[in-house]
């Protein structure tokens, strides 16, 4: 008899992640919760996932830190910048809703970009 694959929440685990019909999913868990993880799963393989995943948070967030700072810059400054709406919509850019200098559109959210 073949031993069942471990699951978490009815679902396959493959190292960390799980099987997800094949669809990528991201996931952000605070570090709060992944050291509670680490230090009080039932399950060793869980507390193990928590323990590694905040090791490589840890070591992401100190990459970051010693990163220097760059500011982003249009092409020809702040004349370059377009503001684009997707309309509520995953299509992207989207449409052009307006470019530095034209006037406001009345959508305060466009208007303040």
């Amino acid at each position: 008899m073949s031993e069942e694959p471990a699951t978490i929440f009815g679902r396959r685990r493959i190292g960390c992640l799980d099987e997800l019909r094949g669809d990528m999913t991201c996931q952000f868990i605070p570090p709060y919760l992944l050291q509670h993880l680490a230090t009080r799963a039932a399950d060793p393989a869980i507390g193990s996932c928590g323990a590694r995943t905040l090791a490589l948070d840890g070591r992401l967030r100190a990459r970051r830190e010693l990163a220097p700072r760059q500011s982003i810059v249009g092409v020809d400054g702040d004349e370059a910048r377009v503001i684009h709406t997707a309309a509520n919509t995953e299509t992207l850019p989207g449409t052009v809703a307006r470019s530095v200098g034209d006037p406001a559109v009345g959508d305060a959210a466009i208007d303040e970009a």
